[in-house]
């Protein structure tokens, strides 16, 4: 069972002079591998239009507005855990 995570894709940033990017694993690794080469070719100056098509991609977020993203995110979750257990 692959758990729910966020965000679902490479997602990289620049915070005053610190590039940061959070990274998946599991079904994102060929996304990280991608994003790590998209990285260092901005850092090294390389080009800047991948990072920066990669920056321009907005996430979103889970359903249910402040009030009922929680418990919608739980009931998922445990209904998929139920469907593990009856295999």
């Amino acid at each position: 069972m692959v758990p729910i995570d966020c965000p679902d894709r490479p997602a990289p940033g620049l915070s005053s002079h610190l590039l940061r990017s959070s990274l998946t694993a599991g079904h994102g690794v060929n996304a990280t591998h991608l994003a790590a080469k998209v990285l260092a070719e901005h850092i090294s100056g390389e080009t800047d239009e991948r990072y920066q098509l990669f920056a321009s991609v907005s996430h979103m977020t889970f359903p249910g507005g402040r009030l009922l993203r929680a418990p919608l995110l739980a009931t998922g979750m445990l209904w998929h855990q139920f469907k593990e257990l009856l295999r």
